[in-house]
């Protein structure tokens, strides 16, 4: 946080180029936070579907 302040105030000198510099980074994390999530649920969908579908010693699927 106090790396993007430092940046922000010491190379943006007008406000119109400090706003967007903080849209565009407040849009990535945003993204990133909110997508996260779906990797994980999508590395679940993977490992349930590979453990499906791979067949056990004993015969049983479960």
């Amino acid at each position: 946080m106090a790396i993007v302040i430092f940046i922000t105030v010491q190379f943006f000198h007008t406000q119109s180029r400090r706003s967007m510099l903080v849209g565009i980074l407040c849009c990535i994390f945003g993204i990133i936070m909110y997508g996260s999530p779906l990797t994980i649920m999508g590395r679940i969908v993977l490992h349930v579907t590979y453990c499906k579908a791979t067949p056990r010693e004993d015969g049983n699927r479960a």
